[in-house]
């Protein structure tokens, strides 16, 4: 089971780099850094509880971009509470 999860993990960050490939996308280590941190997700997140998670070591707004870019590349879905409230989770989930 661990296997499949890491298998997963490898896929999707593949994904995000041939996304960023097709975008002419510089290397980004926070991206990375960020999607790392979407896995360990079990639920919807909204990007101030992920920037608590990670302990404040990448910028709220580093957050929101690299949320924008996962959801266009399809890793990551979105949904708006009635608050207008954004969150988040990992879209790509195992069989």
């Amino acid at each position: 089971m661990e296997h499949m999860r890491i298998a997963l993990q490898e896929d999707i960050h593949r994904l995000l780099q041939d996304y960023c490939i097709e975008q002419q996308l510089q290397y980004s280590r926070k991206r990375h850094i960020i999607l790392d941190q979407i896995l360990l997700q079990k639920d919807w997140i909204d990007a101030v509880d992920l920037w608590i998670s990670m302990k404040r070591t990448v910028s709220v707004s580093c957050i929101y971009q690299t949320l924008r870019l996962f959801v266009s590349a399809g890793i990551v879905e979105k949904k708006m509470k009635e608050d207008r409230t954004k969150l988040f989770r990992i879209a790509i989930k195992p069989d």
